[in-house]
């Protein structure tokens, strides 16, 4: 009879061929903090935030009503608005995680749609006067959103936070 202890002896010299291979790991560095970020930035987010929302509901409930949108079927109206608002909270999310080109994207998409209402506006199709006046203040407060995002204290922020 062999006993336990002579056998654990005699294989402790021979390697385990199903251990897995030994390698040495190096510490991961801490995750950068951000800056605090300024007052500006947290009123224009939320401004954002709420005129997105505001904006969606709007667009919701004038689905059905939009002339030029009746050749198209509702379900594609839907996805293409769906896939449109989901960039802008992306947009959103990166201006609040400091990503200095979201900031310069969302200024694009802004003057881009500007445009799009001035036209819409000057061949008569801006809709009832309730919803033309509300897409006015809508603008007005993003005009506000984007001054509050270029403002010093805010450049200064989306500079301290880049990653190079």
């Amino acid at each position: 009879m062999v006993s336990i202890s002579k056998c654990s002896a005699v294989t402790a010299d021979v390697p385990n061929p199903y251990q897995p291979p030994k390698s040495r790991v190096d510490e991961v560095s801490p995750a950068r903090e951000l800056p605090p970020q300024p007052t500006t930035v947290l009123i224009a987010v939320i401004l954002l935030s709420i005129m997105l929302t505001i904006d969606v509901m709007v667009d919701l409930t004038t689905l059905q009503d939009e002339p030029e949108l009746a050749r198209i079927p509702l379900v594609v109206s839907v996805a293409i608005m769906c896939a449109l608002v989901l960039f802008v909270a992306w947009l959103i999310w990166k201006i609040n995680s400091a990503r200095h080109w979201a900031r310069i994207t969302y200024l694009l998409v802004l003057v881009c749609g500007f445009l799009v209402f001035a036209v819409r506006l000057a061949a008569g199709m801006g809709g009832p006067f309730q919803l033309t006046v509300g897409k006015l203040i809508e603008s007005l407060l993003q005009v506000v959103a984007m001054v509050l995002l270029f403002t010093p204290s805010a450049n200064a922020w989306f500079r301290q936070s880049r990653p190079y």
